[in-house]
């Protein structure tokens, strides 16, 4: 966690708050969290990767945007919210064949 931490950081610094660069590093912070069972932290780092993600929706590749909707996806059935998981799955599907 700190490695990953610390990578944000310096990302923050060379990009700016709300680059696409960032989310690889929001999105390993999410799996960390998730693997902890921090619930919560997860859902922080998903969030702030989503809005960036929606704030530069012409630069976000695909894939980066298909591995936010997979987090999305295992953090809501480490919720048991399966319903908002499938559709995150189903997000998913639809950007890799996009």
């Amino acid at each position: 966690m700190p490695a990953a931490l610390a990578s944000l950081k310096l990302a923050i610094e060379v990009y700016g708050p709300r680059n696409v660069e960032l989310i690889p590093s929001y999105l390993i912070l999410a799996e960390a969290s998730l693997g902890l069972k921090q619930l919560n932290q997860c859902w922080e780092y998903l969030s702030q990767a989503q809005y960036t993600i929606l704030q530069q929706q012409e630069q976000a590749p695909p894939a980066i945007t298909s591995q936010l909707a997979r987090n999305m996806a295992q953090l809501s059935i480490a919720r048991k919210e399966y319903e908002d998981a499938t559709r995150h799955l189903a997000n998913d599907v639809c950007l890799l064949f996009s």
